[in-house]
Parts: structure tokens; C-alpha cells; sequence
């Protein structure tokens, strides 16, 4: 701090040589160091500072590069990098074209800051990371007055100049992804389904995420790349600033089929998956139509992103967007959807949830107009015929009639799945009393006993004789003590 005052007071700065000072002060923590490192961007010979700067992102480069595992170091090259930026931002601005074009000028520098920040560790301080983002968006800004400034305004040089300048934000955009923490996807399910929300849950850096993401919206709308623009642009970097803009949301059909596989991609690699739900949210419930050809790969990500996604909330909020998703399916392909959930999903936890949307499909459908009911299946004897060899019979079959204990049969995924599956049994014996789906005939039902009813009983049954038969036996036991 003494010597960044003595130097700011004597109007020295100009004198340092920054080939030496950046590297110097450069990996030094503190406000002071940063201050030094501003008064050299600001006085020094911008060429010389230029250079310093392309030598210091080489060495970082190289040690993101290298197959170094030591954590705090790499999150520190983080923090050098975004004090480069800023370096950069300062001297290019002060820089005199001669015998290069503004576009020639900037694009060896920021070419090289582009690919370093490409390799952006995602273990980083996510603080560094949202800052990293504000750094860049100030910075292309910066660069880009004085790209005007220096050439006139030259149409065909600015459009070159923001071509370089969009690829280091777009870059920046993508490689932060991981820092940017907003609760989009949350926030939008709270707006459409408040009867649903028991709790919202607040994640830190939620503020500092939509700030930097604001941030770098208006320095691509400065760049020419406004979110309107952006449609025409689909990158995970352009589906992640048009999340952050409701403007855009929901997407014409056309928009979402150009941006599907990216959002599947983002689904299935866990990057940007926050906005991908988020946008998902916004048009399955406020678009009138969604194309097969978005429903079809949408309803196969989705059962796995709910059944093992780490994040207990993110399940939740991929198996709300998948009974969404269903109601813009015909009743024929909702169906086959839930025929297979239900039965050849590798996941159990799936095979259970799933009888959930069976319920929510079939009571939709038995309580529509009786026109609408025509074409329905769910209210036809087919629904029966489809589900009861699935839903209402033990897996497997034979699963009752062998020596099977309490303690096996409560660490499989039947009784969550059998309690379900009768759940739906009472629910269809109340609500179906028109017997729309067959349950009510005699031969349907009599199976349903045969094949459930009748040997869950018994289960319960034996289970319930062995657990007084051991009761009384712990009692003979206890009164047989000696006193």
C-alpha cells in the first residue's frame, strides 16, 4: 500500500517496466496490488503493458494446462487472469493505430485470453468465476468505444472487431456456467405452480449470478448480439443469456427446435441444466403446442434426470416438467409413455413415480367433458387392459409365493410401488363409478384379486401370525427369569 501511494503521489508510474512489475505483483492478493497493477495499466507504454500480458496468460496457459491437482493454486491463476482482463482493458484503449487495423490490434491478445479462458477450472471460487464475467463484459465494452473511436466508425472494421470481442464473452459466458447460480428453473416453477411450492430454497450467489449475467446480456447487446439476436444464434452461451430474459421465453416452435439439442445436451452433461429446466418450464406452460419432435427425446432425458440427478429438488422439478410434458401428448402416445415408465424403466424409483402420472392421466381423463372421452383411452377399457398386468399384480408375479421375509420384502422397491399401485386400485373404484376403464368388470377385477389382492393378504397375513407368534414367544421368555 506504501508503495502504490508513493507512486500515485510522485506521478512515477509511468517510469516502471511492466515486463517486470506485472509478473512481480501479478500472483500478490489485496487491494494494493490491484491499485499498482491499474496505475500501470493506465501509465505505462500500453505496447510494453501488451506484451506483459500476453507473457503472463502464456504462463497461466500453461499451468491450467499442466496436470497439477493442487486446488488453491488453480483458483488463484483464476484471479490472476481476471486482473489481466482488466490490465488489457486499460492499455488497448490507449493504444495509436499505425500500420494494423483495431481488428488486428486486439484480435492476438484477445484470442489468447479467449483460449485460457476456455480452460477455466469448474472447482473454482464461484465468486471469481461471476466476476470473471462482469471483468470480460466491462472489458469488450471498453475495447469496442474505442474500436469506434480509433477507425471512424468503419463499418466493415467494427463488425470484425465485434466478431473477436463476442467470441471472448461468448467463451467467458461458457466457461462460467458453473458459477452462475440463479434458481432459475425454481423461481419459474414457484411463478406456474404456487400451490405446489412448500418451500423455496435459497442458494447463495443467487444476486451476484443475475448481475453477472446482466452484465454480460448488455455487453452482447452492445456487440450487436441482442437476446432477439441470439435466437438466431443457438450456443449453450446464447441459451443461457435468453434464460435469463423472459422476453424471449417462451420459444416460437421453430426457436425451440433449433435450441433442442442443445437443451438435451445440457440435460444430459448437467451444464446450464438449471436454465435448460428453466426455459422448459416457460414453454410448457405458457406455449399452446409443443412439436413430437420436441416431446419424443424430451420424454426420454427427462425420467433420468428426475430418477438420479444428485440434487433432490432438481429430481423434483425434471418430474413436475415430465407430467407437464404429457399433457401435450396425444392419450395414445401418453400411454405408451407411461406403459413404459412403468414397466422397463431401469429405474425403480421411476417405475413408482411414474404411477403417480398414470393417476393424474386417467382422473383427467374420466372427468372431461363425454366428448372429449371418445377419444381418450385413458377413459376405455384399454387402460385396463394396458396396466393391470403391470401395475396391479407383485413384481415378479411369483413374488408372494415364495418364502419371502419382512425384512427382503422391505428392502426391495415393492412396497413403495405396491402401495402406489393401490392407491390408483381405491382411487379408480371411487371416481370410475361409470366404469370407463373397465375397472368394474367382473372378469377384470377378479384377475386384480387373483393376481394382487388375494396374495398381498396373505403376506400380511403370515407376516402379521409370525410377529405375535414371536411376541408371545419373547413374553414366555420374559416371564421364565428368574426374579
Amino acid at each position: 500500500e506504501q508503495i502504490y501511494r508513493a507512486l500515485s503521489n510522485s506521478g512515477s508510474a509511468s517510469l516502471l517496466d511492466p515486463l517486470k512489475v506485472i509478473p512481480t505483483i501479478l500472483p500478490a492478493q489485496g487491494e494494493a496490488a490491484r491499485d499498482i497493477m491499474a496505475l500501470v495499466g493506465n501509465n505505462c507504454s500500453a505496447k510494453e503493458v501488451i506484451i506483459a500480458i500476453q507473457e503472463a496468460v502464456e504462463r497461466i496457459q500453461s499451468s491450467l494446462y499442466s496436470e497439477d491437482d493442487d486446488e488453491e493454486k488453480r483458483t488463484s491463476l483464476v484471479g490472476q487472469l481476471d486482473s489481466l482482463i482488466s490490465l488489457s482493458a486499460s492499455s488497448i484503449i490507449r493504444l495509436r493505430l499505425r500500420n494494423k487495423t483495431a481488428s488486428e490490434t486486439i484480435t492476438p491478445v484477445v484470442s489468447d485470453l479467449q483460449e485460457t479462458i476456455r480452460l477455466v477450472p469448474s472447482h473454482s471460487v464461484p465468486t471469481e468465476g461471476r466476476h470473471l464475467v462482469g471483468t470480460v463484459s466491462y472489458t469488450v465494452q471498453n475495447i469496442l468505444k474505442w474500436a469506434r473511436t480509433s477507425t471512424d466508425n468503419k463499418v466493415d472494421e467494427i463488425v470484425k472487431c465485434k466478431t473477436v470481442l463476442h467470441g471472448l464473452l461468448e467463451a467467458t459466458v461458457t466457461a462460467c456456467i458453473p458459477f452462475i447460480r440463479s434458481s432459475l428453473a425454481q423461481k419459474a416453477f414457484n411463478v406456474f405452480f404456487p400451490r405446489l411450492v412448500v418451500r423455496s430454497v435459497f442458494r447463495p450467489g443467487q444476486e451476484e449470478s443475475d448481475k453477472a449475467i446482466q452484465d454480460a446480456t448488455d455487453a452482447s447487446t452492445a456487440l450487436g448480439y441482442s437476446p432477439s439476436a441470439l435466437l438466431w444464434r443457438p450456443s449453450i452461451a446464447s441459451l443461457v443469456l435468453l434464460a435469463h430474459n423472459p422476453l424471449t421465453l417462451p420459444f416460437t416452435s421453430a426457436w425451440l427446435l433449433s435450441f433442442l439439442p442443445i437443451i438435451l445436451t445440457s440435460m444430459q452433461t448437467n451444464v446450464a441444466l438449471d436454465e435448460s429446466l428453466a426455459i422448459l418450464y416457460h414453454q410448457l406452460t405458457r406455449a399452446t403446442d409443443i412439436p413430437q419432435e420436441v416431446l419424443s427425446p424430451l420424454a426420454e432425458v427427462l425420467p433420468s434426470l428426475a430418477s438420479v440427478h444428485p440434487d433432490s429438488s432438481t429430481r423434483f422439478l425434471a418430474f413436475r416438467l415430465l407430467a407437464q410434458l404429457l399433457t401435450f401428448a396425444s392419450s395414445q402416445t401418453r400411454l405408451e409413455i407411461l406403459r413404459d415408465l412403468t414397466s422397463e424403466s431401469p429405474f425403480p424409483q421411476m417405475r413408482t413415480a411414474a404411477i403417480g402420472l398414470v393417476k393424474e392421466a386417467v382422473l383427467e381423463a374420466i372427468s372431461c367433458a363425454p366428448s372429449a372421452r371418445q377419444s381418450n383411452v385413458f377413459a376405455s377399457p384399454l387402460f385396463m387392459r394396458t396396466f393391470s398386468p403391470i401395475l396391479f399384480r407383485p413384481s415378479p408375479p411369483s413374488l408372494f409365493s415364495s418364502s419371502l421375509s419382512l425384512a427382503d420384502f422391505q428392502d426391495s422397491s415393492e412396497p413403495s410401488r405396491l402401495a402406489e399401485s393401490v392407491a390408483l386400485l381405491y382411487i379408480l373404484l371411487k371416481r370410475d363409478t361409470s366404469n370407463l376403464t373397465g375397472i368394474l368388470i367382473s372378469d377384470e377385477f377378479e384377475k386384480v384379486e387373483n393376481a394382487l389382492l388375494k396374495p398381498l393378504r396373505s403376506f400380511l397375513s403370515s407376516i402379521k401370525s409370525t410377529q405375535e407368534y414371536n411376541n408371545r414367544q419373547g413374553k414366555q421368555k420374559f416371564r421364565l427369569l428368574p426374579s
